[in-house]
């Protein structure tokens, strides 16, 4: 689920329901840095946006491990 101002909505449909993001990532004095992207099944954390489309790890995606 995402969370928006209206509450709760479901994942677009072009979006891996495994992978959740974007989370937001800290430096070590706690300010934030950047935004990441973790696949839930095998636990891969990207920066890549691309990753909500599938984890090339698990073979989640097209063309990954397992296709």
């Amino acid at each position: 689920m995402h969370t928006s101002p209206e509450g709760d909505r479901p994942a677009p449909a072009d979006r891996d329901p495994h992978v959740t993001g974007p989370h937001a990532g800290y430096d070590r004095y706690g300010r934030f840095d950047h935004y990441y992207y973790r696949c839930e099944r095998c636990g891969l954390e990207s920066t890549d946006p691309a990753l909500v489309r599938g984890c090339p790890r698990c073979g989640d995606a097209p063309g990954g491990p397992d296709a």
